[in-house]
């Protein structure tokens, strides 16, 4: 499995406002991050450097923090027309930018780690979701 590993990289996904048994993994979107810090503020409502978004409510912040491995082919590479195709229109800004973003295929396989819930009510209970085998889930 190691030699295998290399082709796969690890990437997290910060899902606002959705608890972890509230995922649906058949849908989990093409925007992953390989910086878990970086998906922990989206799932905090945050942008990627921790500065809030505007909230019309005073409820407290939660969401889901996915981590996962994707085979590399299923990456949108930076410089191919599908890459600008993404880039133009969803905001793209690449692994090299500041949210070391990852582009997955719509529809790509993305094998689910774990998930963890994410909250700043300190009251809130912790859930956390580690699969002791992968499964499979989808950009």
């Amino acid at each position: 499995m190691r030699s295998r590993r290399r082709n796969f990289v690890e990437v997290s996904r910060g899902l606002a406002q959705v608890r972890p048994d509230e995922v649906d993994t058949r849908q989990l979107g093409p925007h992953w991050t390989t910086e878990p810090e970086v998906a922990w503020n989206f799932a905090m409502s945050r942008d990627f450097d921790g500065s809030a978004w505007e909230s019309d409510d005073n409820a407290p912040l939660h969401g889901t923090l996915v981590h996962g491995l994707v085979h590399k082919r299923h990456i949108i590479q930076p410089g191919t027309d599908e890459f600008e195709d993404w880039s133009g229109g969803e905001g793209v800004f690449g692994p090299n930018g500041p949210e070391r973003e990852q582009t997955v295929r719509p529809g790509a396989p993305v094998w689910i780690q774990s998930m963890n819930w994410a909250s700043d009510d300190e009251s809130a209970r912790p859930i956390h979701i580690q699969h002791k085998q992968f499964f499979r889930g989808r950009a």
